[in-house]
């Protein structure tokens, strides 16, 4: 994260509460495709939408993609 993020969120407690989380990124992963799979089953067929969704869904991606490089 960029410095005003790390502070923000410090600030705010959220990167507190997402380190203190139970959820593995697994975990979160699979629940939030359920969710969209539930409300757009046509692949493809969803828009992302919002000020900030695409940066998070970046990152979700960037993360999922090192924790797969951890693994190997």
């Amino acid at each position: 994260m960029g410095e005003w993020c790390t502070e923000q969120h410090g600030k705010t407690g959220l990167t507190a509460a997402c380190l203190e989380s139970p959820y593995s990124l697994e975990d979160v992963d699979r629940m939030v495709g359920d969710y969209v799979r539930k409300w757009i089953p046509e692949p493809g067929a969803g828009l992302l939408a919002g000020s900030s969704v695409h940066a998070d869904m970046r990152w979700v991606t960037q993360q999922k993609a090192a924790e797969r490089c951890r693994r190997s």
